[in-house]
């Protein structure tokens, strides 16, 4: 979405769908209690990358160039910013794909050492983390009871259907490598 200004809105509904309720012919209505939307506004994070142009950069011959290079001044120099804008493009997608990971994970938005400090927190109320007991691989730990409990909460604090589960990389082995996976699933290659 393009926005006018560089604060965005999160909306986040908790609860179920409201439904109309049944009224006789002599009542125009009933109130229906909210159930509970909060809004946020924050100011988008900034992503960047500045890289110095230096005369180096221009002068000096490239790997595997020949003596006299072949190229024109203005030529080399061109050939140089096209790599640096491409780094750069490449290392803003990779930050946009590590800003996405967070937020389908852990539900925040959080800089990395080094950087600019910044904590972004969607209030997902759907978003668990398991504790001592719970967790995926201790004894007597159903990770499919597991699974369904979960859904079965997120879709009540929603009011939504819920279709895709979002998990790391070492739950999805958990869940892999589960001898009773394939007698959940009929499945003849897994991967």
């Amino acid at each position: 979405t393009t926005v006018s200004d560089e604060n965005i809105i999160l909306e986040l509904k908790k609860g179920h769908n409201n439904a109309a309720p049944f009224i006789s012919d002599v009542e125009n209505g009933r109130v229906i209690k909210e159930k509970g939307r909060v809004s946020n506004v924050i100011k988008a994070p900034s992503i960047g990358v500045e890289t110095p142009l230096t005369a180096k950069d221009v002068f000096m011959r490239v790997v595997g160039g020949s003596q006299q290079g072949g190229l024109t001044l203005a030529q080399r120099y061109s050939n140089r910013v096209a790599e640096i804008l491409a780094e750069q493009e490449r290392a803003i997608v990779n930050k946009e794909e590590l800003i996405v990971a967070q937020f389908l994970t852990t539900g925040k938005v959080t800089s990395l050492d080094g950087e600019h400090p910044v904590e972004i927190d969607y209030q997902m109320p759907t978003i668990e983390t398991l504790t001592a007991g719970n967790k995926w691989g201790e004894a007597n730990v159903d990770i499919f009871a597991s699974i369904r409990k979960y859904v079965d909460n997120a879709e009540k604090l929603s009011g939504e259907v819920v279709n895709n589960v979002v998990i790391g990389e070492r739950s999805a082995s958990k869940i892999l490598n589960n001898p009773d996976l394939d007698k959940r699933l009929d499945v003849k290659n897994k991967s």
